[in-house]
């Protein structure tokens, strides 16, 4: 049932709904590719089946590295060049640098990853075929598990969940998605019409306390006001029995969070140390996992397109 609208006007309702539906699926942001979104889909598969997909999770994790270094050659201008080295051993110009990593025994063929690239470059990263599309859904398929209950915040046009079929992971799971904004929860819904979505604000969740298992939240702490930050994380750990897995674009160790608001959107740096001390005052174990700087040990030469991209987990 569509709730009423929120005591506020989402800034992003202003923006387009064809817009709303595809720029957070375009590029680094494609949830195939994503870092965080292959994180977030690798930690729901490891809470289904502890330790049992291990190797394919990192070999996902290899791959979406994989795809984020052609996109950075891309973006400076010498994807071609990255392309002829790999490929057909072309000697690199100064200051091409191959990442080691690429030269390893890895799971998946850099030819078909490059042209996919290119190709969804071209036309729509919607379209992108990744070859984790059906490994997943291979072990998955006869698979057995009771459903994980599952609340994503600010789900936008249902741009996580709507990759989670071609997985074979949406069996697996009871979802919510959670939206302030109307034209999304009118995107995610016509996406994916099987799938529940609420309009409702994330300072004011809808649900009763420990009503989901895991909740999970990508890049959306960032675009909060001052007084709602903390409601928002309030609410979030409220609702939430397991974990609570967060994703940021702009975390850093500074003293305090940092707050910007432009033309009627914030867009914040927050401070990993204020974070930290709130989920201690709340009681909650959390831990970090620090993209630029976790992923060139996991992936040797890999340098992350934001350094300032990191993702917690927040334990209740």
């Amino acid at each position: 049932m569509m709730m009423s609208l929120p005591p506020f006007q989402s800034p992003w309702e202003k923006c387009a709904q064809t817009f709303l539906d595809s720029y957070l699926v375009q590029e680094t942001e494609n949830p195939c590719i994503n870092p965080q979104s292959v994180l977030i889909r690798g930690l729901l598969a490891d809470s289904l089946f502890p330790e049992e997909f291990d190797s394919l999770i990192n070999d996902e994790l290899q791959y979406s590295a994989a795809a984020m270094v052609a996109l950075s050659c891309m973006r400076q201008g010498w994807f071609s060049n990255f392309k002829e080295i790999l490929l057909n051993n072309k000697a690199p110009n100064d200051g091409e640098v191959i990442p080691e990593f690429f030269f390893d025994n890895l799971s998946f063929s850099v030819s078909e990853l490059l042209t996919a690239v290119e190709q969804a470059t071209l036309s729509s990263f919607d379209n992108f075929e990744s070859p984790f599309f059906i490994k997943w859904k291979t072990v998955l398929q006869h698979r057995r598990a009771n459903p994980l209950r599952v609340l994503e915040l600010a789900c936008g046009s249902a741009n996580d969940y709507r990759y989670f079929s071609r997985y074979g992971l949406d069996a697996f799971l009871d979802y919510m998605g959670v939206d302030f904004t109307p034209k999304n929860i009118e995107n995610a819904r016509k996406h994916c019409p099987e799938a529940a979505f609420q309009l409702a604000d994330i300072c004011s969740l809808p649900f009763e306390d420990k009503s989901f298992d895991y909740t999970y939240g990508c890049d959306i702490m960032e675009h909060l006001a001052e007084e709602s930050l903390e409601k928002a994380l309030s609410e979030a750990i409220r609702v939430t029995r397991k974990e609570l897995w967060l994703s940021f674009f702009n975390l850093d160790w500074i003293a305090e969070h940092e707050f910007l608001c432009l033309n009627g959107r914030y867009s914040n740096k927050l401070s990993h140390d204020a974070l930290m001390e709130f989920f201690r005052k709340n009681n909650c174990e959390s831990y970090l996992i620090d993209i630029p700087n976790e992923w060139p040990k996991r992936f040797p030469g890999y340098i992350h397109y934001n350094d300032r991209a990191r993702f917690l987990v927040v334990k209740p």
